[in-house]
């Protein structure tokens, strides 16, 4: 217990620029894929994700103008196929790149969440160490699995409603469930998140209707329309 305390401390009192720390993971992933070539290569258990054949697979099918779902047990969005098209024109391992890109982008927006709240940069980016230099993760994204696709949509979405431009959140939270279906879930807190807002709005409007109607009035003369 006290030698996890002391990692979780040292993490969140990082003198490391977030540059730095997301450099090195950065790094660690690359070589994950490139350790990953020489396993595929030498070893009988392959380090890549046997769904990333499949992925390749359903590309290949896409580059001669047919359909994804020609290749047995593919069972994911077309979209997926049409991003890894690279993989049969540039290198196998342009899909990998993708995801390990996607994964680093989930840490950033974890980052900037965590800056949004009211943390402090290297603070934030402490947390973000126990995602960026997670074994886990790192594994995950370099074999070759999209699930850190589907992460970074979903922070991205949440990344928005803390901005609020919730229309775009819609968007990529719409994007989201197209890649897979379990972050329909997320649909509840999301819009639990949202309603007290407008409740609050409405709340003021009632106890101050004549403060409330002036704003419109302002707003509506600054319009461009008018």
């Amino acid at each position: 217990m006290s030698t996890s305390k002391h990692w979780g401390e040292w993490f969140l009192n990082l003198r490391v620029p977030p540059a730095g720390v997301f450099g090195v993971a950065f790094l660690a992933r690359v070589a994950l894929v490139f350790y990953g070539v020489f396993q595929d290569r030498t070893l009988h258990v392959r380090y890549t994700d046997i769904d990333y054949q499949v992925f390749t697979d359903a590309a290949r099918f896409i580059t001669k103008g047919r359909s994804p779902y020609l290749r047995a047990t593919y069972r994911y969005t077309p979209l997926l196929g049409w991003l890894l098209t690279p993989n049969i024109y540039l290198s196998e391992l342009f899909g990998k790149f993708i995801f390990i890109s996607c994964d680093l982008l989930t840490a950033f927006l974890l980052y900037r969440l965590l800056l949004l709240k009211g943390l402090g940069r290297r603070q934030a980016c402490g947390y973000c160490v126990f995602w960026l230099l997670n074994p886990l993760p790192m594994a995950v994204s370099s074999r070759g699995n999209a699930d850190s696709i589907v992460a970074s949509l979903v922070l991205m979405t949440l990344y928005f409603i803390e901005k609020r431009f919730v229309a775009c959140a819609a968007v990529f939270y719409g994007f989201a469930v197209h890649m897979k279906m379990y972050p329909v879930t997320y649909i509840l807190p999301i819009v639990l998140h949202l309603l007290p807002e407008r409740d609050n709005e409405e709340g003021v409007c009632q106890s101050r209707p004549r403060s409330c109607a002036e704003s419109c009035d302002r707003r509506v003369r600054q319009s461009p329309c008018s």
